[in-house]
């Protein structure tokens, strides 16, 4: 797969947040951002910052 664009890469790097996240043992949260705004964000069950994609 190519990832032409930094929007591409940052895409991709957003999905695979989730999975990385089941890679912790403890509780934590990933979040992925471009500087300016979330590009993805995925909440521990205890740790949540109540980030929103886009903002």
């Amino acid at each position: 797969m190519i990832f032409a664009t930094d929007e591409d890469k940052l895409a991709a790097l957003g999905y695979s947040a989730q999975f990385l996240k089941n890679l912790f043992p403890v509780d934590c949260m990933v979040a992925v951002t471009d500087c300016k705004k979330f590009v993805a964000y995925y909440p521990g069950k205890k740790i949540d910052i109540k980030a929103q994609w886009g903002k």
